[in-house]
């Protein structure tokens, strides 16, 4: 195993010299790739049938492809112009996607994620497109989820779905 470990470092000599750990090589691999779907996102192509078509990367869970096929109908019935192209699957094969010319459009990203890929110039800053939206545009969604999607005071993301993180304990047991 040992050995195997090293052939791994070895192969990669410029993330090993930087002294990264494996998480830490899995992050700078991450917003390279993010960085690279930064720099493509938007580049749609017009279809035969004169609509315009944007990539969604969803994870691929079954409950969230079920209700986001069906929100990408109604979306697509209030706008005629676009075509929405739903490409499911997981990091692998969104990093795949990026590294192959053929980023999505827009993906889902984890809210954790927020912080450190805006403090990189990896995701767009949405204040701008959030202005023109109306004054009341952010009213519709919890200040808290608000916090999830924000760095140094601008909106990098817009909250899709919220869970709260309660603890739940046997009191009877806890006071034993």
């Amino acid at each position: 195993m040992a050995c195997e470990a090293r052939r791994y470092r070895e192969r990669r000599p410029f993330f090993s010299a930087a002294g990264l750990s494996a998480a830490g090589r899995a992050a700078a691999l991450l917003t390279a790739a993010l960085l690279a779907l930064v720099g493509l996102a938007g580049c749609s192509y017009e279809q035969s049938d004169s609509r315009t078509e944007v990539v969604l990367f969803d994870f691929g869970y079954v409950h969230w492809t079920k209700m986001n096929r069906e929100r990408l109908a109604l979306f697509e019935k209030d706008n005629p112009d676009l075509k929405v192209r739903l490409v499911t699957g997981d990091y692998s094969k969104l990093l795949t996607m990026v590294a192959g010319g053929v980023a999505p459009d827009v993906a889902y990203i984890d809210y954790v994620y927020v912080p450190y890929f805006a403090k990189r110039g990896v995701i767009e800053c949405l204040d701008e497109r959030i202005a023109g939206e109306g004054d009341d545009f952010l009213d519709r969604f919890f200040t808290s989820t608000l916090e999830g999607v924000r760095y140094k005071d601008r909106i990098y993301g817009l909250p899709d779905a919220w869970s709260p993180v309660l603890l739940y304990y046997n009191k009877t047991l806890f006071d034993e």
